[in-house]
């Protein structure tokens, strides 16, 4: 969200960015994330770690509220969910789930988008911060809040 102009009034204006991914030195490495999806099947014994990412986007404006309808656009990532009684797997990694899970990802994903596991658990994103170091994107760390089971 910025303003635009140099008295009053001003403009507010908005926008959304897709992605920053991929831009200049920012890149993802596979061999971090590896690690982290390798030790988590070990102790959690599950079979792939592929998530639905319902991606929030804005749809058409109604004629009459002049509001941007709200939709979600279906696609399968990679991520793997940690939740509160997975803690001592976060621990390890020198993270703390402070909401009901969190997500570790290469993939990107927004504030507001939903993931759906594979027990088909639906979680809001409520926080994304990268984890990189210096100029190197290694993976995203999500902050996820579990919604009951007739929000998606």
């Amino acid at each position: 969200m910025w303003v635009s102009g140099t008295s009053s009034p001003f403009n507010l204006n908005f926008g959304i960015v897709e992605s920053w991914v991929g831009e200049g030195a920012w890149r993802a490495t596979s061999s971090i994330f590896q690690n982290v999806t390798q030790s988590f099947r070990k102790t959690e014994k599950l079979p792939n770690i592929q998530v639905n990412r319902l991606a929030l986007t804005l749809g058409d404006r109604d004629a009459t509220t002049g509001w941007y309808a709200l939709e979600y656009e279906e696609s399968t990532i990679d991520m793997v969910v940690v939740t509160q009684n997975n803690q001592q797997f976060a621990l390890g990694l020198g993270y703390y789930v402070q909401l009901d899970a969190l997500g570790f990802t290469t993939d990107y994903v927004r504030v507001y988008d939903k993931i759906v596991d594979s027990v088909n658990r639906t979680w809001l994103v409520k926080e994304v911060t990268p984890v990189t170091s210096g100029d190197v994107l290694h993976f995203y760390k999500v902050d996820l809040k579990e919604l009951p089971t007739d929000a998606l």
